[in-house]
């Protein structure tokens, strides 16, 4: 029975081999690139599920008020650590981490290496894959510090580099610990070393920075499994309120299984339609419309060729087969059809997905054996066959078998050539939406790229700058300036793809002293506007002798205009309680950050 029906179908295919090859690879077309987009929307809902302790870490988010606006950061400040250990029940663990780019050497072997400071119970809290030695124990002290398999093998070529002494920016530490990279779906993925945060907060215990108010650090926390998140919650902003009355900071534990789909907020309360569940959701959705559209050319396909199967579907009613009959096994060769595309789908989906992995950066990776996948090109082939091939299935078995012995189904086919007209027209209406849909996007893009930032972007090399390279800077600027390589170098505490760091409580002559707005700070040199090409719209650029102007500051025409009438040369500002400082120039806005932008946020350099 089975063998039969096979030789049935391959020779319906081998009959209408033109039929069989636009249907197999249309549908195989669409469930290539339904394929794709479920691999990356897999990646992103699956992003951290390699660690053990996820639906039990959190993140401290930070809420400061400015004026009317609400801004939520991740930065916290140093005591965060200690008030979350002494006056919270519930909380099994807590790190502070810090990023830090250093250079990692041995002997003349200098490389640059993504690292972190972080507190001896980081490791255990993320579950990091261990090569050799103790998680919990490898930083316990401040002369430890753990490494990748990668630096490993970089700097020790093969040999244990356990107990082994390593250079991080010419400072001498031990190998306690070395550990497998996280994986690409995972959060710090990218971290080669971790160094006891100790070494970090040491020079700032007791000093200005270790004030409440002052956020420096990320603060990660392990909660028990059985504490209720939102009772934390009230514990901790009740303690902030009472503790500090007149700060504008207020804590809250955020879940870390939110943080790469969610995890955005606008004034202070979290938005779930912002995100990258909204491109989740939108592409997940276009990978479907894509699928139905394949399936609809199989259905059109299908239906025009009617005629030609007339004869076949009349001899068999006057067998004796009747319609359920007819619609089984109608509906089982369209199902065949279908997953010979998705055989066909899979060998293109093999060839292309690295070009695609690269193209969008993000690592996907298709196995067969990997229940998901396999359920997935299962389900999708049984959906696609059943779609494509319910509505032939329907009209094809409800032909009279005399008119069809006949060849007379035009003359009853009038509602089929209806239903194929009205799926022609939705296939191409939705076909002219996406593609103006993604001329749009493109020419948005094409926009952020080409639009006039106020910098010149072009030939710029950014680097991370260690303190020995802070240390030498002078130096250092000298011989890459001798090369003439270069047309300027400048040092700086941030580029302006990466100007994060901020303040309130900002003060000039006739601002209201209750407005509190949020300001962002830059530290650089006299060289940062002519190597960025930043054009000064009044005033002086900051002199070679950084003494001759450290009383002065440079602000940018966004500040200027929020100043009103003092927003000129010579007018002066402070924050806090702290020093007075001079405006001495105002740079034309520029943007920063945010590339989409319109207008910049106020600058002070």
């Amino acid at each position: 029975m089975i063998s039969n029906f096979i030789k049935t179908i391959w020779r319906n295919i081998k009959r209408s081999k033109t039929f069989s090859l636009l249907n197999i690879i249309g549908l195989a077309i669409g469930i290539t690139c339904a394929a794709l987009i479920f691999l990356w929307v897999e990646f992103y809902l699956n992003f951290n599920s390699s660690i053990k302790n996820l639906d039990n870490l959190y993140n401290v988010k930070n809420t400061q008020t400015y004026g009317k606006d609400v801004y939520t950061f991740s930065s916290t400040a140093l005591l965060t650590k200690d008030i979350l250990e002494n006056k919270l029940s519930g909380v099994v663990s807590v790190s502070r981490y810090n990023s830090y780019g250093a250079t990692l050497s041995i002997g003349e072997k200098y490389v640059s290496q993504n690292g972190a400071y972080v507190d001896s119970v980081f490791m255990d809290m993320f579950d990091f894959p261990m090569v050799s030695g103790n998680r919990s124990k490898a930083l316990n002290q401040k002369n430890q510090i753990a490494i990748s398999e990668e630096v490993a093998n970089t700097y020790f070529e093969g040999q244990d580099a356990m107990n082994k002494t390593i250079m991080v920016d010419k400072q001498p530490f031990i190998v306690s610990a070395i550990f497998h990279k996280r994986a690409k779906d995972a959060s710090f993925k990218n971290i080669n070393f971790l160094i006891p945060f100790d070494v970090f907060y040491a020079p700032h215990k007791g000093q200005p920075e270790d004030i409440w108010g002052n956020n420096w650090t990320d603060t990660w926390v392990l909660l028990n499994p059985k504490v209720n998140l939102e009772n934390v919650n009230k514990q901790l902003q009740s303690y902030i309120k009472k503790t500090y009355p007149e700060s504008n900071n207020s804590i809250f534990l955020y879940p870390l299984n939110k943080m790469v789909l969610y995890g955005q907020f606008v004034n202070g309360k979290e938005d779930v339609s912002l995100g990258m569940i909204k491109y989740v959701k939108m592409f997940s959705l276009i990978a479907m419309i894509i699928l139905v559209i394949a399936c609809i050319n199989f259905m059109n396909l299908s239906t025009a060729r009617s005629e030609k199967r007339a004869k076949e579907i009349g001899i068999r009613k006057v067998l004796g087969s009747g319609r359920k009959e007819l619609i089984g096994k109608l509906l089982m060769e369209s199902i065949v059809i279908a997953y010979i595309s998705v055989m066909v789908a899979i060998f293109i989906t093999a060839l292309i997905l690295p070009l695609f992995s690269n193209l969008i950066h993000v690592p996907l990776k298709m196995d067969l054996f990997k229940t998901p996948h396999l359920v997935f090109l299962l389900v999708i082939g049984l959906f696609a066959g059943l779609i494509a091939g319910s509505y032939p299935a329907l009209y094809l078995s409800s032909f009279n078998p005399i008119s069809a012995l006949k060849r007379q189904v035009y003359k009853i086919g009038g509602g089929a050539v209806n239903i194929r007209k009205v799926l022609v027209v939705f296939q191409f209406a939705i076909s002219i939406i996406i593609i103006f849909s993604m001329i749009v996007i493109y020419q948005q893009i094409q926009y952020s790229k080409k639009r006039d930032f106020g910098f010149d972007k072009n030939n710029i090399l950014a680097i991370d700058l260690t303190p020995t390279l802070q240390q030498n800077f002078a130096s250092l600027k000298q011989n890459i300036l001798k090369t003439n390589l270069a047309s300027d170098v400048t040092e700086s505490s941030a580029s302006p793809m990466d100007m994060y760091s901020n303040g309130g409580g900002y003060q000039w002559k006739g601002k209201n002293e209750n407005e509190n707005i949020l300001i962002t700070v830059v530290a650089t040199d006299n060289s940062f506007a002519n190597t960025f090409g930043i054009k000064l719209k009044s005033g002086r650029n900051f002199s070679s002798s950084s003494s001759q102007d450290s009383g002065n500051v440079i602000i940018n025409e966004s500040l200027a205009r929020l100043m009103g009438k003092e927003g000129h040369i010579g007018a002066q500002l402070r924050q806090g309680d702290g020093p007075v400082y001079t405006v001495i120039g105002i740079t034309q806005d520029f943007v920063y950050n945010d590339m989409n932008k319109l207008k910049p946020d106020p600058l002070i350099f």
